[in-house]
C-alpha cells in the first residue's frame, strides 16, 4: 500500500470508527472514500444527514537543507468535505449543529488518527487546513444562499519521514 492510501485509509477508518462509537454530534451521516466527490443534488436531498467525503490528494515531498537534517519527509494532504442539505440557511441552530459537527472531524483528524501513543507510526499530524470560499470563510455560504447546501472543507495534512 502506497503513502497516500495508506494514510487515506486512516484517516476513514478513524472517522468510520468515531461514527460507529456515535462519538459525533450526529453519526447517520453517509462516509465515502473518494477521489472524486460528486452529488447531485436529488442524492443529497435523499442523504438527509449528509456526506462526508475523505478524499486522498497528491502530497509533496521536501528536502530540507539543513545540517541537522537528513532524508526527505512528505506532506500528505488527505481532504475531509461535508454536505448536507439545509431546510433553512437561516436557522442557526441548525447551521451551529453542523459547525460543531465539522469541528468533531476537524478534531478527530487532528488528534486521533495518529496519536502520540502510536510510536509504530511513520506518520505525524501536521494540520488541518479549511478551504475558504471566495469571502474568505471556511463555510461556503454561496451554494448555502443559492442551493441550500451546507459544505465545509478542509485538509488534514500528516508527515511522512524518508530516510
Amino acid at each position: 500500500m502506497g503513502i497516500l492510501t495508506e494514510i487515506r485509509d486512516r484517516v476513514f477508518n478513524t472517522l468510520k470508527d468515531k461514527k460507529d462509537a456515535e462519538d459525533f454530534d450526529f453519526n447517520n451521516f453517509l462516509l465515502i472514500k473518494t477521489y472524486f466527490p460528486y452529488s447531485k443534488l436529488e442524492e443529497l436531498n435523499a442523504t438527509p444527514n449528509g456526506k462526508v467525503y475523505v478524499i486522498g490528494l497528491a502530497f509533496d515531498t521536501i528536502n530540507p537543507k539543513t545540517r541537522t537534517t537528513s532524508g526527505s519527509r512528505n506532506e500528505v494532504p488527505i481532504m475531509v468535505a461535508f454536505q448536507k442539505v439545509v431546510k433553512d440557511p437561516q436557522d442557526v441552530e441548525e447551521i451551529d449543529g453542523l459547525v460543531n459537527f465539522v469541528e468533531g472531524l476537524w478534531e478527530a483528524c487532528r488528534k486521533d488518527v495518529v496519536t502520540e501513543d502510536d510510536e509504530t507510526s511513520p506518520y505525524q499530524w501536521l494540520r488541518n487546513e479549511a478551504l475558504k470560499d471566495e469571502n474568505e470563510t471556511p463555510f461556503a455560504y454561496i451554494s448555502m444562499r443559492e442551493g441550500n447546501i451546507f459544505e465545509a472543507y478542509f485538509s488534514a495534512f500528516y508527515l511522512n519521514i524518508l530516510t
